[in-house]
């Protein structure tokens, strides 16, 4: 059997690392790392800050070097897409697919929001629920057309008491509803370490596995420690994935300044 991460691209969420631009410095770092992807994250202000063709110049830039992009979508305040009008929140929906077509990426990166508790909380968070998938059934032709795929994120409750995602019933209900060609599971170690369900996401739902997020913590904060610096078992996590035979991407989620990426890699190179 392959090892894993000799056949999975291994990349790193853009909020994490030192700089981004100049992008020819960025993707220099990136490669001498053995990382050929970028998590964009939350793109909504870079023509404010960049320049109006910031995002010509990125997927040029990208090109030219082969690294691969994926999107993560911003997720609060006015874009968590469980809360404010269905109108609202469709607008805000079409508008992750329109950045992440800008940014030339493969997939999008979605929390699926948060719920407001009513006297019935589990009443709630199902309707809740139906509006999320609504919400994605609406945009799955742009999906479609586009070639790209979603990856609902699992959360924590760390923030938020309410969050979606943060239980195996929830993605239950998301994935027996969305098509397996387009919508997975992104799986977020550090979130997934603090609510104990990290091999119950995995066995259960491995063929919708199409992205993950690594980072560790000592599952008291999602603090996205780097990897050693916490209690997440990374030997069990890598041999998981390769009985499950996934191919998807490995992307690191903590600091660049940690100085501990090229050793990560070699980790996961080994795995």
């Amino acid at each position: 059997m392959a090892r894993l991460g000799m056949k999975n691209r291994i990349g790193v969420v853009s909020c994490h690392l030192k700089s981004i631009f100049p992008l020819e410095e960025t993707w220099q770092r990136l490669l001498s790392y053995g990382m050929t992807e970028i998590e964009w994250f939350v793109a909504t202000d870079y023509e404010e800050r960049y320049g109006r063709d910031v995002f010509q110049k990125i997927r040029k830039s990208q090109e030219d070097s082969g690294i691969i992009a994926s999107y993560h979508a911003p997720y609060l305040s006015e874009w968590n897409l469980a809360s404010g009008s269905r109108q609202q929140a469709g607008q805000k929906m079409r508008k992750i697919v329109e950045l992440a077509e800008k940014l030339d990426a493969t997939s999008v990166i979605l929390h699926p929001g948060s719920f407001q508790p009513d006297l019935n909380v589990e009443t709630a968070r199902r309707k809740a629920i139906d509006r999320v998938v609504a919400l994605i059934e609406d945009i799955l032709p742009e999906l479609i057309k586009k070639k790209l795929t979603l990856c609902l994120e699992n959360n924590s409750l760390c923030y938020d008491p309410y969050a979606l995602g943060t239980s195996m019933e929830d993605f239950k209900m998301f994935f027996e509803r969305l098509p397996a060609e387009v919508v997975g599971l992104n799986l977020d170690t550090g979130h997934s370490h603090l609510l104990g369900i990290t091999e119950e996401l995995i066995s259960h739902f491995s063929s919708r596995l199409f992205h993950t997020h690594l980072h560790d913590n000592d599952r008291q904060s999602d603090s996205h420690l780097p990897f050693t610096c916490g209690t997440f078992n990374w030997s069990d996590f890598f041999q998981r994935l390769q009985q499950k035979n996934y191919t998807g991407p490995l992307i690191l989620e903590f600091p660049e300044k940690s100085g501990l990426y090229p050793d990560f890699v070699a980790f996961i190179r080994r795995a």
